[in-house]
């Protein structure tokens, strides 16, 4: 991205985006024009083949092993080959979408004509070679957005898949959802969006914008990232928000390298929207909070399963499935859904629709079981019991909770101890 930017990068940065734009496919590198005459359109047109010829590579290599040596295994190589494909698309997308749209990617002279960024010496929207290279590139985009709608229809299946067992779906697509937690899942299609709309923004042809775009997005990336932690390892998560703000000052150094003369314009501009937008902030705030405080919002969960840990925990889990609705995740199973303890009366007040207390002998043991039933009954939340065969309250044994901290004092801990839901 660096690469293509229209910022002209001094020593030694400029050697270093320089070598390191052979990874976006950028065959000037290795000088092919040493050993070969090629035009603009002939080198654009290797560009755009060398991820299906590594694709093909690949897909003869699977068909030699798997047919030849590894027979045996043949339905676990094959998931293994799609899973490959995954990862190698995911890890170049950017890079695909980035060369794509290479064509488009073009700047002004002062004599009116436009070149292209990459190609000096080929004139835009002129005919010739830049015309072939636009048709190619349109080829060339079904690659990135079609590996997009692959994406969203497993997002999509995932649900379904899930309470089948169906463990095959998720060895073959691993590339979706092994990294990100289950609940996350959609942050990987968020990124695949962020990097399209990056490979986008560089067609900009004002340097000024291309770079307060990139900030837009990856700040956008930057927030997503510290409010959902989305990785399913920590240090995943501290990975790439640290690797994502060093993008971040990268975009913010990189303005100092631009035409200041040619940027004043659209700074005054941008310094106006901005300035508009803040002042406009508090009203507008006011506004949607009056307005959401006159209009009956649906609730987050249908239903809520207020159950002790020890007694019915399985069942929960089993009734949560059968619940759910494909669509949407409307049913809270703490163990699911609770991500602070301090909140969790606070869900059952506002977002619950039906308490659903599965009723066991120990039940009541549970200071959280018992706030959720009496927060359900003070604030008008409606309620269902679901008697278990081992509830009988005119015998009630429960375990004796002794001096229990309240939700305000303990933590998950003591939640996890106590066995409430």
């Amino acid at each position: 991205v660096l690469h293509q930017l229209s910022v002209e990068w001094p020593e030694p940065m400029k050697t270093v985006v320089e070598v390191f734009s052979f990874f976006s496919f950028n065959l000037e590198v290795i000088r092919l024009n040493c050993v070969a005459t090629l035009d603009v359109a002939t080198v654009f047109m290797w560009k755009l083949s060398i991820l299906p010829i590594t694709v093909f590579y690949l897909f003869v290599q699977h068909i030699f092993f798997s047919q030849v040596f590894f027979r045996q295994i043949k339905e676990a190589l094959n998931h293994a080959f799609v899973a490959a494909i995954g990862i190698l698309f995911m890890g170049f997308f950017v890079t695909i979408s980035i060369t794509t749209l290479v064509p488009f990617q073009c700047k002004s002279h002062t004599n009116g004509k436009w070149t292209m960024l990459q190609f000096e010496s080929e004139l835009c929207w002129e005919g010739g070679g830049h015309t072939t290279m636009v048709v190619a590139a349109g080829i060339g985009m079904i690659m990135p957005l079609s590996f997009i709608v692959v994406v969203v229809y497993l997002l999509w299946q995932f649900p379904s898949r899930v309470r089948d067992g169906n463990l095959a779906f998720f060895k073959k697509y691993s590339f979706v959802f092994a990294r990100v937690k289950p609940v996350m899942r959609w942050f990987v299609l968020f990124l695949l969006v962020r990097n399209l709309v990056v490979a986008m923004v560089l067609m900009v042809p004002n340097a000024f914008w291309q770079i307060f775009l990139m900030q837009v997005a990856f700040g956008v990336s930057l927030g997503g990232i510290l409010r959902f932690c989305p990785w399913v390892v920590p240090m995943a998560n501290t990975l790439d928000f640290v690797g994502t703000s060093i993008v971040l000052l990268l975009f913010t150094l990189s303005a100092f390298f631009t035409d200041s003369d040619a940027d004043v314009k659209s700074l005054s501009s941008l310094a106006l929207v901005l300035s508009i937008c803040a002042m406009t902030t508090l009203p507008v705030t006011a506004l949607l909070l009056i307005l959401r405080a006159c209009s009956k919002r649906p609730k987050s969960y249908q239903w809520f399963l207020c159950h002790h840990k020890a007694s019915s925990g399985a069942f929960a889990r089993v009734l949560k499935l059968w619940l759910s609705d494909s669509r949407r995740d409307d049913v809270f199973l703490d163990s699911d859904n609770l991500k602070d303890l301090g909140l969790l009366f606070s869900i059952v007040k506002n977002e619950t629709e039906t308490l659903i207390v599965l009723a066991t002998r120990p039940l009541l043991g549970s200071p959280w079981c018992v706030g959720e039933i009496t927060t359900a009954h003070l604030c008008g939340v409606g309620c269902m019991m679901v008697k278990l065969p081992c509830w009988n309250p005119a015998s009630f044994l429960g375990p004796d909770p002794g001096p229990s901290p309240g939700p305000a004092e303990g933590g998950a801990a003591a939640a996890a101890a106590e066995g409430g839901g």
